[in-house]
């Protein structure tokens, strides 16, 4: 049974926080980080130094990766390795508010 739980390590906005596994979320901010948790006891798992700028949303694609969202760039991350796998530049003319992966 899951109570109320505090997870602490974000020093700015957190602009999304998502299901990544029965046991693990994962969220991002405007500190530039993407910290992935362990539901159930609170722990960082792993911080993802993801950009220079704000993060402004991510989706979950797999167990294992990300989309992220700073700027005008997206990027894709393996949460596990903290490793970028992908990004594509300047792929939107304004800032990226939503993604949404399927």
């Amino acid at each position: 049974m899951l109570t109320n739980r505090s997870f602490r390590g974000h020093t700015d906005i957190v602009t999304s926080v998502e299901k990544l596994t029965n046991d693990r979320i994962i969220s991002c901010s405007f500190d530039s980080k993407i910290r992935l948790w362990n539901l159930f006891t609170g722990e960082c798992l792993n911080i993802i130094n993801a950009s220079t700028e704000q993060i402004l949303c991510m989706d979950v694609l797999t167990n294992s990766q990300i989309i992220a969202a700073s700027g005008h760039e997206m990027k894709v991350w393996d949460v596990n390795s903290g490793r970028c796998l992908k990004t594509l530049e300047r792929s939107h003319s304004q800032d990226i508010n939503y993604l949404l992966a399927f």
